[in-house]
Protein backbone atom coordinates (compact mmCIF):
# COMPACT_ATOMS: atom_id res chain seq x y z
CA UNK A 1 0.00 0.00 0.00
CA UNK A 2 1.15 3.52 -0.96
CA UNK A 3 2.58 5.76 1.99
CA UNK A 4 2.00 9.19 0.99
CA UNK A 5 3.87 11.51 3.75
CA UNK A 6 5.64 15.16 3.90
CA UNK A 7 9.44 14.49 3.45
CA UNK A 8 11.40 14.78 7.01
CA UNK A 9 14.69 17.24 6.40
CA UNK A 10 17.45 14.10 6.68
CA UNK A 11 15.59 12.51 3.31
CA UNK A 12 16.93 15.58 1.55
CA UNK A 13 19.68 13.30 -0.35
CA UNK A 14 17.21 10.71 -0.66
CA UNK A 15 14.73 12.96 -2.41
CA UNK A 16 17.59 14.32 -4.95
CA UNK A 17 18.50 11.22 -5.81
CA UNK A 18 14.76 10.64 -6.86
CA UNK A 19 14.64 13.23 -9.26
CA UNK A 20 17.81 13.14 -10.75
CA UNK A 21 17.04 9.17 -11.41
CA UNK A 22 13.72 9.92 -12.68
CA UNK A 23 15.36 12.39 -14.95
CA UNK A 24 17.87 10.50 -16.28
CA UNK A 25 15.09 7.52 -16.95
CA UNK A 26 12.49 10.25 -18.81
CA UNK A 27 15.75 11.12 -21.35
CA UNK A 28 14.22 8.81 -24.22
CA UNK A 29 10.68 9.40 -22.78
CA UNK A 30 8.26 10.54 -25.55
CA UNK A 31 6.59 12.24 -22.24
CA UNK A 32 9.00 13.60 -20.83
CA UNK A 33 8.33 16.82 -18.86
CA UNK A 34 11.10 18.82 -19.49
CA UNK A 35 12.92 18.52 -16.26
CA UNK A 36 17.03 19.03 -15.96
CA UNK A 37 18.78 18.00 -13.20
CA UNK A 38 19.46 20.30 -10.67
CA UNK A 39 17.58 23.61 -12.80
CA UNK A 40 13.76 21.84 -12.54
CA UNK A 41 12.74 20.83 -9.79
CA UNK A 42 16.09 23.29 -8.37
CA UNK A 43 17.83 21.76 -5.61
CA UNK A 44 17.55 25.05 -3.40
CA UNK A 45 13.77 24.54 -3.94
CA UNK A 46 13.57 20.74 -3.40
CA UNK A 47 15.54 21.73 0.24
CA UNK A 48 13.19 24.70 1.09
CA UNK A 49 9.93 22.80 0.74
CA UNK A 50 11.04 19.70 2.83
CA UNK A 51 11.84 22.48 5.25
CA UNK A 52 8.28 23.88 4.93
CA UNK A 53 6.32 20.83 5.00
CA UNK A 54 5.21 21.00 1.35
CA UNK A 55 7.53 17.79 -0.13
CA UNK A 56 5.40 14.90 0.12
CA UNK A 57 6.78 11.51 -0.90
CA UNK A 58 4.74 8.17 -1.84
CA UNK A 59 6.45 4.95 0.02
CA UNK A 60 6.07 1.68 -1.25
CA UNK A 61 8.01 -1.47 -0.78
CA UNK A 62 10.54 0.44 1.29
CA UNK A 63 11.81 3.25 -1.55
CA UNK A 64 10.39 6.45 -2.84
CA UNK A 65 8.55 5.17 -5.86
CA UNK A 66 6.95 9.34 -6.16
CA UNK A 67 7.49 12.90 -5.25
CA UNK A 68 5.75 16.32 -5.32
CA UNK A 69 5.44 19.73 -4.08
CA UNK A 70 2.39 21.15 -3.02
CA UNK A 71 1.99 24.93 -2.21
CA UNK A 72 0.27 27.93 -2.67
CA UNK A 73 2.67 29.80 -5.67
CA UNK A 74 1.94 29.58 -9.13
CA UNK A 75 3.66 30.77 -12.24
CA UNK A 76 2.98 34.09 -13.37
CA UNK A 77 0.94 32.58 -16.25
CA UNK A 78 -2.37 31.33 -14.17
CA UNK A 79 -3.28 35.02 -14.35
CA UNK A 80 -3.85 34.72 -18.36
CA UNK A 81 -6.36 31.86 -17.40
CA UNK A 82 -9.99 32.19 -16.62
CA UNK A 83 -10.40 30.20 -13.84
CA UNK A 84 -13.40 28.91 -11.96
CA UNK A 85 -12.96 30.77 -8.40
CA UNK A 86 -10.20 33.29 -7.68
CA UNK A 87 -9.83 32.88 -4.24
CA UNK A 88 -6.60 34.54 -2.13
CA UNK A 89 -3.64 32.13 -2.81
CA UNK A 90 -4.03 30.84 0.89
CA UNK A 91 -7.02 29.38 -0.38
CA UNK A 92 -5.96 27.47 -3.08
CA UNK A 93 -3.39 24.67 -3.86
CA UNK A 94 -1.15 23.87 -6.55
CA UNK A 95 0.63 20.64 -7.37
CA UNK A 96 3.93 20.81 -8.80
CA UNK A 97 6.92 18.17 -9.74
CA UNK A 98 4.68 15.09 -9.58
CA UNK A 99 6.89 12.38 -10.59
CA UNK A 100 6.49 8.75 -10.66
CA UNK A 101 9.33 6.05 -10.77
CA UNK A 102 8.79 4.56 -13.96
CA UNK A 103 9.45 0.95 -12.45
CA UNK A 104 6.47 1.55 -10.63
CA UNK A 105 4.34 2.86 -13.39
CA UNK A 106 0.76 1.42 -14.24
CA UNK A 107 -0.54 1.49 -10.82
CA UNK A 108 -2.19 3.98 -10.39
CA UNK A 109 0.15 6.20 -8.06
CA UNK A 110 -0.29 9.61 -9.96
CA UNK A 111 -3.89 9.19 -8.79
CA UNK A 112 -3.00 8.33 -5.18
CA UNK A 113 -0.66 11.33 -4.93
CA UNK A 114 -2.86 13.32 -6.33
CA UNK A 115 -5.97 12.31 -4.34
CA UNK A 116 -3.90 12.71 -1.36
CA UNK A 117 -4.04 16.56 -1.51
CA UNK A 118 -7.20 16.49 -2.62
CA UNK A 119 -7.97 15.42 1.04
CA UNK A 120 -5.48 17.66 1.94
CA UNK A 121 -7.43 20.27 0.50
CA UNK A 122 -10.46 18.92 2.27
CA UNK A 123 -9.29 18.93 5.91
CA UNK A 124 -7.53 22.58 5.44
CA UNK A 125 -10.81 23.52 3.65
CA UNK A 126 -9.32 25.01 0.39
CA UNK A 127 -11.70 24.99 -2.15
CA UNK A 128 -9.88 24.28 -5.09
CA UNK A 129 -6.30 22.83 -6.86
CA UNK A 130 -4.46 23.68 -9.47
CA UNK A 131 -1.94 22.91 -11.50
CA UNK A 132 0.10 22.98 -14.89
CA UNK A 133 1.04 20.03 -17.63
CA UNK A 134 3.58 20.66 -20.59
CA UNK A 135 1.87 20.16 -23.74
CA UNK A 136 1.70 16.89 -24.96
CA UNK A 137 2.27 15.01 -21.87
CA UNK A 138 -0.85 12.85 -22.03
CA UNK A 139 -0.12 10.43 -19.36
CA UNK A 140 0.24 13.10 -17.19
CA UNK A 141 -3.30 14.65 -18.30
CA UNK A 142 -4.85 11.08 -18.37
CA UNK A 143 -4.20 10.42 -14.53
CA UNK A 144 -5.22 14.23 -13.12
CA UNK A 145 -8.71 13.66 -15.06
CA UNK A 146 -8.96 10.25 -13.89
CA UNK A 147 -9.28 12.19 -10.34
CA UNK A 148 -11.54 15.11 -11.19
CA UNK A 149 -9.45 17.58 -12.44
CA UNK A 150 -10.85 19.61 -15.29
CA UNK A 151 -8.89 21.48 -18.24
CA UNK A 152 -8.79 25.33 -18.13
CA UNK A 153 -6.71 26.16 -21.08
CA UNK A 154 -3.71 26.63 -22.58
CA UNK A 155 -0.93 29.20 -21.99
CA UNK A 156 2.98 30.26 -22.62
CA UNK A 157 4.64 29.90 -19.40
CA UNK A 158 8.14 30.57 -18.65
CA UNK A 159 10.04 27.91 -16.60
CA UNK A 160 13.88 27.49 -15.87
CA UNK A 161 13.90 23.90 -17.46
CA UNK A 162 11.68 24.59 -20.33
CA UNK A 163 12.21 28.45 -21.27
CA UNK A 164 9.09 29.69 -23.05
CA UNK A 165 6.56 26.51 -23.72
CA UNK A 166 2.66 25.99 -24.09
CA UNK A 167 1.38 24.56 -20.16
CA UNK A 168 -1.98 23.31 -19.91
CA UNK A 169 -3.49 24.10 -17.08
CA UNK A 170 -6.02 22.01 -14.95
CA UNK A 171 -8.56 22.70 -11.85
CA UNK A 172 -10.31 20.98 -9.47
CA UNK A 173 -12.95 22.38 -7.48
CA UNK A 174 -14.13 20.89 -4.26
CA UNK A 175 -17.51 19.66 -4.62
CA UNK A 176 -19.45 22.09 -2.33
CA UNK A 177 -17.49 24.85 -4.28
CA UNK A 178 -18.48 23.68 -7.75
CA UNK A 179 -19.00 26.20 -9.81
CA UNK A 180 -19.23 24.68 -13.13
CA UNK A 181 -19.61 26.85 -16.25
CA UNK A 182 -22.89 27.54 -17.15
CA UNK A 183 -25.06 29.42 -20.18
CA UNK A 184 -28.28 30.75 -18.59
CA UNK A 185 -29.83 27.97 -16.60
CA UNK A 186 -27.79 25.21 -18.23
CA UNK A 187 -24.88 23.37 -16.53
CA UNK A 188 -21.84 21.68 -18.04
CA UNK A 189 -19.44 19.12 -16.23
CA UNK A 190 -17.68 15.95 -17.09
CA UNK A 191 -19.22 12.85 -17.53
CA UNK A 192 -20.42 10.29 -14.40
CA UNK A 193 -20.83 6.67 -14.72
CA UNK A 194 -23.86 7.35 -13.00
CA UNK A 195 -24.78 9.08 -16.15
CA UNK A 196 -24.52 6.47 -18.42
CA UNK A 197 -28.24 5.33 -18.45
CA UNK A 198 -30.00 8.59 -19.02
CA UNK A 199 -27.46 9.62 -22.08
CA UNK A 200 -28.55 6.24 -23.56
CA UNK A 201 -31.95 7.08 -23.43
CA UNK A 202 -31.08 10.44 -24.34
CA UNK A 203 -29.00 9.40 -27.79
CA UNK A 204 -31.87 6.64 -28.76
CA UNK A 205 -34.98 9.83 -28.50
CA UNK A 206 -32.46 12.09 -30.15
CA UNK A 207 -31.80 10.01 -32.87
CA UNK A 208 -35.37 9.05 -33.45
CA UNK A 209 -36.55 12.27 -33.54
CA UNK A 210 -33.99 15.14 -34.56
CA UNK A 211 -32.33 13.31 -37.19
CA UNK A 212 -35.79 11.18 -38.23
CA UNK A 213 -36.12 14.16 -41.11
CA UNK A 214 -32.62 12.91 -42.94
CA UNK A 215 -32.86 9.10 -42.78
CA UNK A 216 -35.17 6.43 -43.17
CA UNK A 217 -36.58 4.62 -40.28
CA UNK A 218 -34.44 1.02 -40.77
CA UNK A 219 -31.74 3.04 -40.52
CA UNK A 220 -32.86 5.22 -37.32
CA UNK A 221 -33.50 1.16 -35.94
CA UNK A 222 -29.85 -0.02 -36.88
CA UNK A 223 -28.71 3.46 -35.30
CA UNK A 224 -30.16 3.18 -32.36
CA UNK A 225 -31.80 0.37 -31.13
CA UNK A 226 -33.11 1.09 -28.02
CA UNK A 227 -30.97 -1.89 -26.77
CA UNK A 228 -27.39 0.12 -26.13
CA UNK A 229 -24.30 -2.03 -24.21
CA UNK A 230 -24.03 0.32 -20.78
CA UNK A 231 -20.58 -1.08 -20.03
CA UNK A 232 -19.25 -0.19 -23.55
CA UNK A 233 -20.86 2.97 -23.25
CA UNK A 234 -19.44 3.89 -19.94
CA UNK A 235 -16.08 2.67 -20.85
CA UNK A 236 -15.98 4.40 -24.35
CA UNK A 237 -17.22 7.60 -22.07
CA UNK A 238 -14.68 7.29 -19.38
CA UNK A 239 -11.90 6.72 -22.14
CA UNK A 240 -12.67 9.71 -23.54
CA UNK A 241 -13.01 13.80 -22.72
CA UNK A 242 -16.90 13.92 -21.97
CA UNK A 243 -19.21 16.37 -20.80
CA UNK A 244 -22.33 16.41 -20.12
CA UNK A 245 -24.92 19.52 -19.75
CA UNK A 246 -27.83 19.94 -17.27
CA UNK A 247 -30.66 21.65 -17.01
CA UNK A 248 -32.91 21.02 -13.98
CA UNK A 249 -30.87 18.19 -12.93
CA UNK A 250 -32.05 16.71 -16.11
CA UNK A 251 -28.97 16.12 -18.76
CA UNK A 252 -29.62 17.89 -22.24
CA UNK A 253 -26.99 16.97 -23.97
CA UNK A 254 -23.22 15.11 -24.36
CA UNK A 255 -20.29 15.09 -26.46
CA UNK A 256 -16.94 13.33 -26.14
CA UNK A 257 -13.51 13.62 -27.61
CA UNK A 258 -10.38 11.82 -27.92
CA UNK A 259 -6.97 12.60 -27.56
CA UNK A 260 -6.45 12.80 -31.27
CA UNK A 261 -9.11 15.49 -31.14
CA UNK A 262 -11.45 13.18 -32.91
CA UNK A 263 -14.93 14.45 -31.74
CA UNK A 264 -16.93 11.08 -31.29
CA UNK A 265 -20.74 11.99 -29.90
CA UNK A 266 -22.43 15.09 -29.41
CA UNK A 267 -26.15 14.94 -29.12
CA UNK A 268 -28.74 17.11 -27.67
CA UNK A 269 -31.80 16.18 -26.16
CA UNK A 270 -34.87 17.12 -28.59
CA UNK A 271 -36.83 19.19 -25.66
CA UNK A 272 -33.71 21.76 -25.79
CA UNK A 273 -32.66 22.10 -29.34
CA UNK A 274 -31.80 25.54 -30.51
CA UNK A 275 -30.87 26.58 -27.03
CA UNK A 276 -26.74 26.80 -27.92
CA UNK A 277 -26.16 23.31 -25.98
CA UNK A 278 -24.55 21.94 -28.82
CA UNK A 279 -22.22 24.96 -29.49
CA UNK A 280 -21.40 25.20 -25.86
CA UNK A 281 -20.63 21.54 -25.41
CA UNK A 282 -18.56 21.76 -28.66
CA UNK A 283 -16.63 24.50 -27.40
CA UNK A 284 -15.27 22.78 -24.35
CA UNK A 285 -14.63 19.57 -26.41
CA UNK A 286 -12.76 21.74 -28.85
CA UNK A 287 -10.38 24.09 -26.23
CA UNK A 288 -9.05 20.38 -24.44
CA UNK A 289 -6.95 19.75 -27.59
CA UNK A 290 -4.39 21.13 -29.96
CA UNK A 291 -4.25 20.45 -33.29
CA UNK A 292 -6.67 19.14 -36.21
CA UNK A 293 -9.93 18.35 -35.26
CA UNK A 294 -12.16 15.88 -36.69
CA UNK A 295 -15.52 14.14 -36.29
CA UNK A 296 -17.83 12.05 -38.22
CA UNK A 297 -21.29 13.75 -38.90
CA UNK A 298 -24.47 13.10 -40.10
CA UNK A 299 -26.79 14.25 -42.50
CA UNK A 300 -28.18 16.35 -39.48
CA UNK A 301 -25.30 17.58 -38.04
CA UNK A 302 -23.58 18.60 -40.93
CA UNK A 303 -24.59 22.27 -41.09
CA UNK A 304 -23.62 23.25 -37.42
CA UNK A 305 -20.08 21.94 -37.82
CA UNK A 306 -19.42 23.59 -41.19
CA UNK A 307 -20.51 27.14 -39.15
CA UNK A 308 -18.18 26.00 -36.75
CA UNK A 309 -15.50 25.92 -39.44
CA UNK A 310 -15.14 22.35 -40.01
CA UNK A 311 -14.88 21.13 -43.65
CA UNK A 312 -15.96 18.09 -45.72
CA UNK A 313 -13.48 16.13 -46.67
CA UNK A 314 -15.49 12.68 -47.91
CA UNK A 315 -18.44 11.45 -47.46
CA UNK A 316 -18.85 7.93 -46.67
CA UNK A 317 -21.24 5.04 -46.19
CA UNK A 318 -21.53 3.30 -42.58
CA UNK A 319 -22.72 -0.25 -42.51
CA UNK A 320 -25.09 -0.98 -39.12
CA UNK A 321 -26.71 -3.91 -38.29
CA UNK A 322 -26.50 -4.59 -42.56
CA UNK A 323 -27.87 -0.81 -43.02
CA UNK A 324 -25.88 1.75 -44.57
CA UNK A 325 -26.04 5.24 -43.31
CA UNK A 326 -24.62 8.40 -44.70
CA UNK A 327 -22.15 10.67 -43.02
CA UNK A 328 -19.48 12.87 -43.41
CA UNK A 329 -15.90 12.80 -41.93
CA UNK A 330 -14.79 16.57 -41.58
CA UNK A 331 -11.86 18.68 -40.39
CA UNK A 332 -11.14 21.90 -38.76
CA UNK A 333 -7.80 22.95 -38.71
CA UNK A 334 -5.95 25.30 -35.73
CA UNK A 335 -7.37 28.72 -35.86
Amino acid sequence: MLNIRAAKRAEYEAVKDFYDSLIDSMENSPFHPGWEKGIYPAYDYLLDSIKKGQLYCGWLEGQIVSCMIVNHEYNEGYRALKWSVNPPNSQLLVIHALGVDPRFSGRGIAREMARSVIALAKEQKIPTIRLDVLEGNIPAERAYRAVGFQYVGTVPMYYEDTGWTNYRAFELLLPEQEAPATIDDITIREYRPGDCLEITRLFYRTVHTVNARDYTEAQLDAWADGHPDLEAWNRSLLAHYSLVALKGGRIAGFGDIDESGYLDRLYVHADYQGMGIASALCGLLEASVSGVLTTHASITARPFFEKRGYQVKREQQVERKGILLTNFVMEKSPS
